[in-house]
């Protein structure tokens, strides 16, 4: 049994939303570069899309656990992904 951490899509999409955590919540305040008529693109995705990076995550990641029990592999991973998008989804002020 190892307890390396293997980089999935579920892995990288909670990294995501934690990374932009910090800037949806106001905890963090960045000077967005002037797009033009496309500003409120990335003004969507560092404030609005957030909750739902938790979701897919949580999706991704419970999906993700189905296979590794159907393939006998680890699932501690998956599990605590679930769980960390769960409480961040539900604790955090993210809206």
């Amino acid at each position: 049994m190892t307890s390396a951490l293997r980089v999935r899509i579920s892995t990288v999409l909670l990294a995501i939303a934690l990374v932009e955590l910090p800037i949806s919540a106001g905890w963090l305040h960045i000077g967005l570069p002037d797009l033009g008529s496309r500003s409120w693109v990335l003004t969507w995705v560092l404030y609005d899309f957030v909750p739902s990076f938790f979701i897919v995550a949580f999706v991704a990641a419970f999906v993700g656990l189905f296979i590794a029990i159907r393939r006998r592999q680890p699932v501690m991973q998956f599990c605590i992904e679930m769980l960390t998008c769960f409480a961040a989804f539900v604790l955090l002020p993210v809206y």
